[in-house]
């Protein structure tokens, strides 16, 4: 304590930051006491101010966004190319080229539109976003003004601006921004998004917005446009007297907790500093009780710094700082990460990172002292002799072998903590790592990537550390009577007994691998004889070419830990769709069928409660339309049927996607489930979506297949029923390859995620395939030696491959049987090659590069510091190295650009043809069903749209004057996922400039893909229509193999790299050795020995000038 005091008083500016963090401490205390007690006395008060302070905001944020887009379309319509192309309309009912190239040039925010429209309210041009038009036209009179757009579950912002002619109004012009989106799904690719939902992050309060509706009761604020009309209402929620103090004390607890931390981090700042002042001492080497006193110094601080890293645990620091919704918010989130070892330091990806930087510190810390201990030698040759001069001054026994199994222990010990860390957050983890999205991994795999980076830097210097300290104090507690080099036969005998006693006691080979155990101990051990070569310092340990050194022997140390654990969890995913697959289990299909309900109460309801032969035609397409237009459609590893039945549960008609049966043979089936589903429905009255087991089904046994039903009663929400909607699935029997059908995007999450992705799915009865979805299985029977390996036991996995491609197959027999003829699920995966490895290794490369930057930064710091940035002096070898280095890194970025520009256009090549070959299967379709000199745009205006599309195999959008008058992709358009126009630039270059052919990039949410379109003209040249093609589910798997093929790259770049550095490391020696050995007899002869002759090892120019010398 008087040493503490001491220090004090030399460092006043510590003392006085210690003093006003107390001072801050008691004052908020006080502070927040009064601000608590003041907020319960005027509650009433105090919600009024807050109230009116969050609609003040509303009213200002909408004020500047309508001011925004008023002012850009006021802009957009004094533009005198928006004039000249209105006035070529006004004059000559004709499209100006120049207005739509002018306007498809502008740049547009997100999720707005700029359009120009004449004034009977027909778009010229337009560009950005495609958004709702507000419904009643326009006129000279209604302009300008400001509207609300609202369709397909969007609302739109417009402001109307007239363009205007010598005083005439000859046209508007519409700014548009989406201001609510609320979509019927969302995934990862598709968000809802709203004013309210920012307004509620910016005011923290309860905030609701209406639109085009009458004023809500709660405290609101009226949202006008620019001329003053009522478009909306802002409204706040009041917040509750205890929501209030809740909400004050937070802030003044959160303060607190700033002003605690703060202590904490000064008081911790105090010991560093106290075990620096002490372990900083040049003559700490020579001296045994100031190296000890300064290692019990270390222990003080190591022992504070757990201390305070689970304060700060239970302070829930700094998550309770960051404001939801902030970018930082996900590194917190424990959604994506949330591991239970350590007591909760491993909870999110952002306690990852501060354990790893607390651990990394803590090590770092520990081979500062133990340089003190190290025995430095100029040579590797010279290490054994310079060991012997260090004499065993106390011998001790217990002291030598206590040291030699603690380093035996201490680095068995940490190498399973830390491969058990490392596969926990793998397995812990909802990302995924086998993701190829480039050279840079996704933000959130990168802070994983880079806590375990810093987690196994921190093992690997602990190691170091560790062996320098045991090694002096081997060599000064041996035995004198026993030989020298004892202590590494005996280490090497505790550390190979500890690993049999781990390896045949307990089964660590599934967590660990025996090769690399034995591998990081040689590694870390082979570290640590490095660091005792030279004289070394800090500064220059930490330049550009040390640091990547030491960052590549930490990436390959961690690469097989990280691939452990990626691969335990790729084999759990696995063996999770193996049951699903097995059980039927399929989240897409309940998804499916509860959207068939929904839209089944919409449009049923009213035909169902009409008589007549017109009505009933009418219910019949539109049942068929239904099934067709559903995401069941697409589901083709499945039989799709919707029956309606009576309210007594009579068949009165049933429908597939090809239209209605007329047969009566399915009544029994659909008649049983009905009768299953009934009982749930009554007890619960809505839309009721099961799973039945085999066993429901009225099949033969050996035919039982299990099946999905949905049951609801019309109309929907009452207690009469009229008439019921059933709709089935059942698994078809045999599908061989047969796809998932189904884009990922267009599904919610936890409706289909990824856990059949990349995936081929069979299951075998009697040895023989009876269904198959995913990816070409590739075979129809099970072969006889892995018939007879399901004899004996219930699983396996088998590496196998199929047409010179490798997989893992996980083969797993479920059934009460024992023999292979029970059911049998067989699930493959792409096997991960040597391209694969070295493509994940140069992500965990750049995720180290991450960390490195820090650290070399900070090496630049401490040089400069100390005098040597620049260097006074460069050896030769250095420059060759760093040389090397240059080249190797500015090949690589060359290489890499070039190569990702390649791969990505071949990628759009390939889309190009193939948009090319299906647009002409269209044609060609078209032209088989034309007429005697009948144009194909009649003959694609007069076919049904879901025929065509059936026929050619695609999904395809018809076009008329820009508008989209048909799909087969109907769910897409009803849900605003699909544009209802063409793009601005598509409809330029297919009208205007006469290309018959273009693509473009469109958007569902997040997720990018290509559409092509081609012009169906007419005898003058002019398109009639256009149709387009949608490349959504070919653009994944597309998608797919340019992320393979990218990887490959990457892999192949590393490998350059590390060439590079090799043939580096071999010329820079070979050039700097006889060098070496030149200046080693100038200074022989500088001390005058004359008869000292160098070998002469090459016959080259440096060969010469050495037999000059001698």
């Amino acid at each position: 304590m008087n040493r503490l005091v001491r220090a004090l008083r030399r460092h006043p500016w510590a003392a006085g930051i210690g003093g006003a963090l107390s001072v801050l401490l008691l004052a908020t205390v006080g502070v927040r006491a009064y601000a608590v007690w003041s907020v319960e006395s005027h509650a009433e008060a105090r919600q009024d101010a807050v109230v009116e302070d969050a609609l003040t905001t509303i009213e200002d944020r909408f004020a500047t966004l309508r001011d925004q887009l008023h002012g850009r379309a006021r802009g957009l319509a004094a533009d005198s190319n928006v004039v000249q192309g209105l006035r070529v309309w006004q004059e000559q009912s004709e499209r100006s080229p120049a207005l739509t190239r002018h306007v498809v040039g502008l740049t547009t925010e997100p999720r707005t539109t700029l359009e120009v429209h004449t004034l009977d309210g027909r778009p010229l041009a337009w560009t950005g976003a495609q958004l709702p038009r507000d419904s009643g036209g326009i006129s000279p009179s209604s302009i300008p003004h400001m509207a609300i757009a609202e369709g397909n579950g969007r609302w739109v912002l417009a402001a109307w601006v007239p363009v205007t002619r010598d005083g005439t109004v000859i046209g508007a012009v519409r700014v548009a921004r989406m201001v609510r989106y609320q979509p019927p799904i969302q995934n990862r690719y598709v968000q809802a998004m709203s004013l309210e939902d920012r307004w509620r992050r910016e005011t923290g309060e309860l905030v609701r917005v209406r639109w085009n509706t009458s004023p809500p009761d709660s405290p609101h604020r009226v949202l006008r446009g620019i001329d003053g009309s009522v478009l909306g209402y802002g409204a706040v929620d009041p917040p509750s007297a205890d929501r209030l103090v809740e909400r004050t004390a937070s802030f003044y607890t959160n303060l607190l907790v700033v002003w605690l931390v703060g202590l904490l981090g000064w008081g911790l700042g105090l010991v560093v500093a106290w075990f620096l002042r002490l372990a900083r001492r040049e003559g700490l080497r020579r001296h045994r009780r100031a190296r000890a006193a300064a290692a019990g110094r270390l222990v003080v601080v190591a022992g504070l710094a757990i201390g305070a890293r689970y304060t700060i645990l239970l302070l829930d620091v700094p998550d309770r700082w960051i404001a939801p919704g902030s970018d930082i918010a996900p590194l917190f989130d424990p959604t994506y990460f949330a591991s239970t070892l350590g007591g909760g330091i491993f909870r999110s990806i952002g306690d990852l990172l501060l354990t790893g930087l607390w651990a990394a510190g803590l090590a770092m810390a520990l081979v500062y002292l133990a340089r003190h201990y190290r025995p430095a030698a100029d040579t590797l040759k010279a290490l054994p002799e310079t060991l012997r001069q260090y004499p065993a001054h106390t011998p001790n026994v217990a002291h030598f072998l206590g040291t030699l199994l603690g380093l035996a222990g201490g680095s068995l010990g940490s190498i399973m903590v830390l491969a058990l860390v490392v596969r926990r957050a793998v397995l812990d983890s909802t990302l995924d790592f086998f993701s190829r999205t480039g050279l840079l991994p996704e933000p959130l795999v990168l802070g994983v990537l880079g806590g375990l980076f810093l987690l196994v830097t921190a093992g690997v210097l602990l190691g170091i550390g560790g062996t320098w300290i045991a090694i002096r104090r081997v060599l000064r507690h041996r035995p004198r009577a026993w030989p020298r080099g004892i202590g590494l036969v005996l280490g090497t005998v505790f550390l190979g007994g500890g690993i049999g006693v781990l390896y045949l006691g307990m089964d660590l080979q599934v967590i660990i691998s025996l090769p690399y155990v034995l591998g990081i101990l040689g590694g870390v051990g082979a570290m640590a004889v490095y660091g005792l070569l030279g004289g070394r310092g800090v500064g220059e340990l930490l330049t550009l070419r040390h640091l990547l050194g030491g960052l590549f022997a930490v990436t390959v140390l961690l690469y097989p830990l990280l691939y452990a654990g990626m691969d335990a969890k790729r084999q759990e995913h696995m063996v999770d769709a193996a049951r699903s697959f097995e059980r039927g289990q399929d989240p897409r299909v309940l998804y499916s069928i509860r959207q068939v309900l929904r839209s089944a109460s919409e449009a049923l309801a009213r035909p169902l409660q009409t008589e007549g032969q017109e009505v009933r035609t009418q219910t019949d397409s539109i049942a068929t339309r239904l099934v067709r237009r559903s995401l069941l459609s697409s589901l083709s590893t499945y039989e799709v049927r919707l029956s309606v039945l009576a309210p007594d549960g009579t068949i009165s008609r049933q429908y597939t996607p090809d239209g209605r049966l007329e047969e009566e043979s399915s009544d029994q089936a659909a008649r049983a489930v009905f009768s299953a589903l009934r009982p749930t429905y009554e007890q619960r009255p809505g839309p009721v979506v099961e799973r039945l087991p085999r066993e429901a089904t009225v099949r033969a046994a050996g035919e039982r297949r299990f099946q999905y039903a949905g049951l609801l009663g019309l109309p929907a929400a009452t207690d009469s029923v009229d008439a019921w909607v059933l709709v089935r699935i059942e698994p078809q029997s045999l599908l061989p390859g047969t796809d998932f059908g189904v884009s990922r995007m267009l599904l919610p999450d936890g409706s289909f995620g990824d856990l059949y992705a990349e995936l081929s799915l069979a299951e075998f009865r009697d040895g023989t395939l009876v269904r198959s979805v995913g990816r070409d299985f590739g075979r129809t029977r099970l072969q006889p030696a892995e018939q007879e390996r399901l004899q004996t036991r219930s699983a396996f996995w088998q590496q196998e491959t199929v047409r010179g491609r490798k997989y893992l197959t996980y083969y797993h027999r479920f059934g009460p049987n024992e023999d292979a003829s029970s059911s049998t699920a067989a699930v493959r995966i792409p096997a991960i090659l040597s391209f694969d490895h070295l493509y994940y290794l140069l992500r965990l490369t750049v995720a180290g590069l991450c960390v490195g930057l820090v650290v070399y930064l900070l090496g630049l710091y401490v040089r400069y510091r100390r005098g040597r940035l620049p260097a006074t002096q460069v050896r030769f070898r250095d420059k060759v190295l760093n040389s090397f280095l240059v080249v190797g890194i500015v090949s690589m970025g060359a290489v890499g650009v070039v190569g990702m520009r390649v791969v990505t256009g071949e990628n759009e090549r390939i889309i190009e043809r193939q948009m090319h070959e299906h647009l002409s299967r269209v044609e060609e379709t078209l032209a088989l069903e034309a007429g005697s000199d009948e144009p194909l745009w009649q003959v694609a205006e007069r076919m049904n749209v879901d025929t065509l599309a059936a026929r050619v195999g695609l999904d395809l959008h018809l076009y008329r004057d820009g508008r989209l008058i048909r799909t087969s992709q109907a769910r897409l358009l009803r849900d605003g996922l699909v544009n209802e126009r063409l793009p601005g630039a598509v409809y330029h270059e297919l009208n205007d400039e006469a290309h018959r052919f273009v693509s473009a990039e469109a958007t569902i949410g997040e997720f990018r893909y290509r559409v092509g379109y081609r012009a169906l003209i007419d005898g003058e040249g002019r398109p009639k229509l256009v149709i387009g093609v949608p490349t959504l589910t070919q653009q994944e798997q597309l998608q797919e193999e340019k992320s393979r093929t990218l990887a490959y790259l990457f892999g192949a770049l590393l490998l350059l790299v590390v060439v590079v550095m090799l043939t580096g490391v071999v010329l820079a020696n070979a050039l700097a050795r006889p060098i070496a050995q030149l200046r080693e007899g100038l200074e022989a002869v500088g001390k005058g020995r004359f008869t000292r002759t160098l070998t002469v090892d090459t016959r080259d120019e440096i060969g010469d000038l050495v037999q000059t010398f001698n």
